[in-house]
């Protein structure tokens, strides 16, 4: 088994479970978390809907292609990465550790696997420039199916939208 690097969640469900409740994510949102390396605990979420059109849909891969729509998807990321997390510090001879990571998740419905729309967000962290103290981590798909990530081959049922931590049971009438 390899060793995990600093920007791997050492365990995903309970991070995405921990993001889930902090945040009250809904459908077609997307979340930004920042997660202490040390601790894993998630430090602050923050809330992001998806690009529109003109129309007020979601926009399609094709127009987020155009180098000006990337660029805007990336400028909102480092803004919220502002919000999260410090500066990273410079002592004057070396860079201060980074104690952070960002983890992106993207709330939808459809099948749990990694679509086009979903690997802009990897784009947008890649060239955001944001100087904080944080790793750029990897994107989560979450769906009312379970969650997985992009480049983390991990995937499980549960945490799901639209689902709770435990199964509500109730006595149907005539039974």
């Amino acid at each position: 088994m390899r060793q995990r690097d600093p920007w791997d969640l050492a365990d995903p469900e309970a991070t995405l479970a921990e993001i889930l409740e902090r945040s009250s994510v809904g459908m077609g949102e997307v979340v930004i978390a920042r997660v202490d390396i040390e601790t894993q605990s998630v430090t602050g979420t923050r809330i992001l809907k998806p690009p529109r059109d003109s129309a007020g849909g979601a926009r399609s891969v094709d127009v987020l292609r155009k180098e000006r729509e990337r660029a805007r998807l990336s400028d909102r990321v480092r803004r919220v990465a502002e919000q999260l997390a410090p500066a990273r510090e410079w002592d004057g001879y070396r860079w201060a550790a980074i104690t952070g990571v960002f983890v992106t998740v993207v709330c939808r419905e459809g099948r749990v696997v990694d679509a086009a729309a979903d690997w802009l967000w990897l784009n947008a962290w890649r060239y955001s420039n944001h100087g904080r103290d944080a790793f750029d981590g990897d994107v989560y798909i979450m769906t009312p199916h379970g969650w997985s990530g992009i480049l983390d081959t991990r995937c499980g049922l549960a945490p799901a939208l639209g689902t709770t931590s435990q199964p509500q049971l109730r006595l149907l009438p005539g039974a």
